[in-house]
């Protein structure tokens, strides 16, 4: 035997009732979407690469101290040979750059390990370091995943994985690093 839904005739039901599924069956038109608004310490690695300034002397410091592992060959004879420094000093130049890059980039993870984990002293403490501190929000998941020249999706996921309060890791993208620190969320 089959058995039928039993719907009650439409001058039955409580106006009340027909509100509460009508709500509960479009819930998400209802609901206000999450805002933040965040402090953003961006590195571009431009302004990175315009702060490494290379001397001749730090190339040479390089090449005396790489040569044996990257540019010696040994002869038939046992000998030592190493390849000229004009063959391979763009190579040489490259490797102090990277240093100098990575030593400039850590400055902003000295700024995270400083700040702790909640960050009370993070805007003080970048100005004091030189930084610039831009304030972003309040602003939509969809608004961070749209903003321009900074890795919308990195951004997006460091600003609304956070908690409030917190300060985020040290992110990278492909522009540049960032940290980002969660001052508040609208609703909370």
């Amino acid at each position: 035997q089959r058995m039928e839904a039993f719907t009650p005739p439409l001058d039955k039901i409580l106006p009340e009732t027909v509100a509460k599924r009508y709500f509960e069956r479009h819930r998400f038109e209802f609901s206000t979407p999450e805002n933040r608004v965040a402090s953003v310490i961006w590195q571009g690695y431009s302004e990175v690469d315009a702060g490494v300034v290379v001397t001749a002397g730090e190339v040479a410091a390089c090449y005396a101290r790489v040569k044996d592992p990257l540019f010696s060959a040994k002869d038939a004879a046992g000998q030592v040979t190493y390849r000229p420094f004009s063959e391979v000093a763009e190579v040489v130049l490259d490797l102090v750059r990277k240093e100098k890059r990575r030593g400039a980039a850590r400055k902003l993870d000295s700024l995270k390990s400083l700040a702790g984990e909640q960050g009370e002293n993070f805007d003080r403490l970048a100005q004091e370091k030189g930084w610039t501190v831009t304030r972003v929000g309040p602003l939509t998941r969809e608004e961070a995943l749209a903003w321009p020249g900074w890795g919308g999706e990195e951004l997006a996921r460091a600003i609304f994985d956070r908690e409030e309060g917190k300060l985020g890791e040290v992110e990278s993208t492909s522009q540049g690093r960032f940290l980002v620190k969660v001052s508040r969320v609208d609703p909370p």
